[in-house]
């Protein structure tokens, strides 16, 4: 059998007044958990009536909070990688899309596709993402949106793929 959690730092009554004052919506819901458990519920029985909540990270906000009252409750900010390019270099490359042809730097297209942004940034600052990297960092980044281009196929017509067919049987025959 589990053994239930308990809440040490403060009781219901605090935790309630606590609720009523919160401000951070993500903070508040931890807050709320904290007043069901010490109300006596159990982690799981939270995570069945708020599908949201996982019953581990309850057990992890009950562990948090008895350790370092409400400041226990807010996110842990976790830095990640850092990032390849500063933001100098990041407005540069937001400059060179917005206002600048691929055929100023040898490209043979007059459109930037993702493949001539990578090689773009190797050649000019000296930066190497993955494919998939360019498509964030133009969404998030940059805050650009990437529009898929789409090819003409004059094969698609049909006038044209029967005059082509006629030319083809033409050239056959001779």
């Amino acid at each position: 059998m589990r053994r239930p959690l308990k809440i040490t730092k403060m009781s219901s009554s605090e935790i309630e007044s606590l609720l009523k004052r919160q401000a951070d919506y993500q903070v508040g819901l931890r807050l709320a958990v904290i007043y069901l458990v010490s109300k006596g519920a159990t982690s799981r029985d939270v995570a069945i009536d708020l599908p949201m909540v996982k019953h581990v990270a309850v057990c992890e906000w009950v562990k948090r909070f008895n350790k370092g009252g409400v400041d226990g409750l807010y996110p842990i900010i976790q830095s990640g990688k850092p990032s390849k390019a500063t933001s100098e270099q990041l407005a540069k490359l937001k400059q060179v899309i917005l206002e600048e042809s691929p055929e100023n730097y040898g490209y043979n297209t007059g459109t930037w596709t993702g493949p001539l942004l990578i090689d773009w940034l190797d050649k000019n600052m000296n930066i190497q993402i993955k494919k998939a990297a360019i498509y964030v960092w133009l969404k998030d980044r940059l805050g650009l949106t990437h529009k898929k281009g789409k090819g003409f196929y004059p094969e698609a017509d049909e006038q044209f793929r029967s005059q082509r067919a006629r030319e083809i049987k033409k050239t056959l025959r001779s």
